[in-house]
């Protein structure tokens, strides 16, 4: 994934002064239309009830895998939001031959359920020569 310019349209300050929905449209290099949707919120989220499965992550022996930074999860009132990942420190003896790895991190969410767990695959893959 690369990242891209996006030109926002004017948001006005009116449009955030209610809870809701607020849609926004954009266009990347001046001719692709985008939108986006903004979630205002008069009180913070509730409880997390889902996270979002992360791909298998893949990595060549003797080489540190990339681990995602984020995750999405969803909250109890629908609302989503994409939240930091701590990852424990992978030794490289971890993935110096080839396998799977099952690997746990973590997310910091908001009251009332604080942090969730991220599970994650790691396959790693022999070098070709």
């Amino acid at each position: 994934m690369l990242p891209v310019a996006v030109q926002w349209s004017e948001l006005a300050a009116g449009r955030l002064g209610h809870e809701g929905a607020v849609e926004l449209q954009g266009l990347v290099e001046g001719a692709i239309p985008v939108k986006a949707t903004i979630w205002v919120r008069a009180t913070p989220p509730g409880q997390i009830n889902t996270v979002q499965p992360l791909p298998t992550v893949s990595a060549v022996v003797g080489h540190a895998p990339t681990l995602p930074g984020f995750v999405t999860v969803q909250y109890n009132d629908g609302s989503r939001e994409r939240l930091p990942v701590q990852w424990p420190t992978l030794q490289p003896a971890r993935y110096a031959q080839p396998g799977e790895i099952q690997l746990t991190g973590t997310a910091q969410g908001r009251a009332p359920t604080r942090k969730v767990s991220v599970p994650l695959v790691l396959q790693i893959k022999a070098a070709t020569p």
